[in-house]
Parts: structure tokens; sequence; C-alpha cells
């Protein structure tokens, strides 16, 4: 399933909790409101889904991608037919010096024979669907790395790939709390056991986006995980309030 049709399902994500967490009113005119604007990605969203693409999918980059030569002056009639001749491939052109820094993350992070590892034994982007007991709500969740139960997880993981200035371990855990990650890692643990019956580990790979691209693991520990099972459990049961829209619910 391609990432555009994924995000046009009805079933709740956690992108969508976190908002709600925020505020319901912030949740409705995000999601709800008909006639809510469109979004327009800020260059540290471009910079991370350029990544993602990079290190999740790189068979598909260049399919997707065009990098932009350097000196291209669309002023110039020269420069207007090549700019013309990028658009014309359909594929999505990339700034030279963006594509530089993706392409230096994206080694930076593959260096790591342990990431390199998971990588290789994972299953990359799956869009995965279930309802929540609880409530009944349909979900839905696209986790970045997943490793089904196997002998070296029996359980089976989750990694999350994230861009940040700075993943040093006291700013990433600032990260943790202001950014809702929990809430994300709670959502998809709650996803992993309506499809496998088991509660898989959780983890963070970090890059950060200047040089010289320093790369950290980190683990959710369980407390972390109860906290965020219990907000998703909070959040889930919000979205039936009769005062909202009525969303994706199971029979």
């Amino acid at each position: 399933m391609e990432n555009a049709e994924y995000h046009a399902r009805p079933e709740v994500s956690a992108s969508q909790l976190k908002i709600l967490k925020r505020s319901p009113l912030h949740f409705w005119d995000r999601f709800l409101n008909p006639d809510k604007p469109m979004i327009e990605p800020t260059p540290n969203m471009i910079l991370g889904t350029l990544v993602h693409a990079a290190v999740l999918e790189p068979e598909q980059f260049d399919k997707r991608y065009i990098v932009v030569p350097e000196g291209i002056d669309k002023r110039t009639k020269e420069g207007k037919q090549l700019w013309a001749d990028l658009l014309a491939t359909g594929r999505e052109p990339v700034k030279h010096d963006v594509w530089q820094d993706v392409s230096n993350m994206a080694q930076a992070v593959i260096r790591d024979a342990a990431i390199r590892c998971i990588l290789h034994n994972s299953i990359k982007e799956k869009s995965m669907f279930w309802t929540d007991s609880d409530t009944g709500v349909l979900c839905k969740m696209r986790p970045d790395i997943l490793i089904e139960p196997c002998d070296e997880y029996p359980n089976g993981a989750i990694f999350d790939l994230k861009t940040m200035a700075d993943c040093s371990p006291e700013s990433f855990g600032k990260a943790v709390w202001n950014l809702e990650m929990l809430i994300q890692a709670g959502h998809y643990s709650n996803g992993f056991f309506a499809a496998y019956g088991c509660w898989p580990e959780f983890g963070w790979t970090a890059v950060e986006t200047s040089r010289p691209h320093a790369v950290q693991m980190y683990s959710a520990s369980q407390l972390q995980i109860d906290y965020g099972r219990d907000e998703c459990s909070r959040l889930l049961r919000i979205t039936r309030h009769p005062l909202l829209p009525p969303l994706a619910r199971g029979s």
C-alpha cells in the first residue's frame, strides 16, 4: 500500500492521537473540519520524509525523486527548459544541497552494523489495521521497521527512525515527552499485539540532521510503553465523545 493511500484511510493513527491530546478543538480542526486548510510540510518534515525513503526504501528513492543539478537559473531560457525537463519526469525535484544532507544521513545510519542487521531482517513501512478492543475504534499504523516474532526477537520488535538536531541522551529524553513519542509507542504496541498476539520490543533510531550526523539507538522501557498505552486508551475514548463526528468504528 502506498503512503498516500494509507494516510487517506479513515482509521485513527498515532499522529491523530497526538493532536487530540493537545485538545479536541485542534483534533477537529486538523482532521474533521470540512473547511480545513492544506498543511504545507516544513523543511524539517521534508528532510525527514526524504531520509526515511533513502534508508527504508532505497530502491524506490530514484523512482520518486530527482536531484536538481547545481546552478540551474530558472530566470534564463535554458534554466526554464531544464526545470521543465525535471518536472516532466514525474519525479519530485530535490535541491542538490538537501540531497547531499539526505545522502550523508542515510549513509551514517546504514554504517551502523546493528542497524544494518535490523534493516536486513525486517519489514519496512507495513500498513496495519485493527479494531481497538476497548472502544471499537478502527486504528491504523505504519511502523518504519517491524520485525516479526523470531529466534532473536521472540516477541518481535518495532523501531522508529527519527531525524533530529541533537540525539544525545538528554536531548532525546526531552523529545520523547515533548513530541509525544510514547503515544506512538503505545499505539504501535497495541497494533502489533492485535496482529501477532504478543507485545514487541520498541525502540528508536535517531540520526542528527547536521554533521557529523551522529546516530543513536534507544529502547522504550516497559513503564514508558504502559504509559503510552494508557494514553492511547484514554484518547481513543475521547474520539467517541458525542460532540465529535463519528470516526471509523468497528461493528
